[in-house]
């Protein structure tokens, strides 16, 4: 039974997430959990009866590099997505939904890899500070937690060399980046996949900079100067088991 990790004293400034990069065979596991709760449970996105570990998965990720959001102040784990580098002569997860239009792409370069599979979980704890980012009218927690996921994912992208990114998005989670800065460019035609989804390009460079441009402005707060860290590293028992009781999806 996998246990919850321990949380030692914590300052009150320090910031509420974290982005963990999932380097250990358990905590890609974690992933795979919590995707099994939002796509086959909550959605009904994906059958349960195709993955009787009860851990939703598929062909990109033996070489996706996998992010999970942990809660600093409860050692929970909050969110997921996945970094999916171009293989040689390989599609990315939006190339096998839908036609990228080399008209759209224009001057810009077809993407090097894909954001994909993000998710958040419902219940929000909305603990410690995270409260403050709600209560001034600034970031809601949700959307703090996913602004340090993709600070994650765009840093360990521009780590490895990648310039741009795809990302296959409902309407809803596009105006979230909108909100945040990035610039989305569409590069295809909108496919039906699980609702209306759009293809889109995003350069790592810029999103990072609105990234960081729209850091936590609640007092007191500060910004975290790993943009992640490795799940090896952390010290840490075993994660909460999963399913969680309450979750939602984000992006494919």
């Amino acid at each position: 039974m996998e246990t919850r990790p321990a949380v030692g004293a914590l300052a009150l400034n320090a910031h509420p997430y974290e982005a963990v990069i999932a380097d250990t065979e358990p905590s890609r596991r974690i992933a795979y959990r919590l995707r099994y709760q939002v796509y086959c449970l909550e959605t009904g996105f994906e059958d349960p009866l195709h993955f009787e570990t009860k851990e939703e998965s598929d062909e990109f990720d033996a070489h996706s590099i996998h992010f999970l959001i942990r809660c600093t102040h409860t050692g929970g784990w909050l969110a997921s997505a996945r970094l999916v580098p171009r293989q040689e002569e390989g599609v990315l997860p939006v190339e096998s939904h839908c036609r990228i239009d080399p008209a759209r792409l224009g001057a810009l370069s077809r993407p090097d890899g894909e954001v994909s599979r993000l998710l958040i979980v419902r219940r929000d704890p909305l603990i410690g500070p995270v409260s403050r980012f709600e209560k001034e009218g600034l970031l809601s927690a949700r959307t703090e937690m996913l602004r340090r996921l993709l600070i994650g994912l765009c840093s360990r992208a521009r780590d490895l060399g990648l310039q741009n990114l795809g990302f296959f998005l409902a309407p809803s989670l596009k105006r979230v980046l909108t909100r945040l800065g990035i610039e989305a460019h569409l590069i295809g035609d909108a496919c039906h996949h699980r609702g209306v989804r759009h293809p889109y390009l995003g350069n790592v460079t810029q999103a990072l900079e609105a990234l960081y441009a729209h850091g936590p402005a609640t007092p007191g707060i500060e910004e975290v100067n790993e943009p992640y860290r490795l799940y090896s590293a952390l010290e840490l028992p075993l994660a909460p088991a999963v399913p969680f009781a309450d979750a939602g999806p984000g992006g494919r």
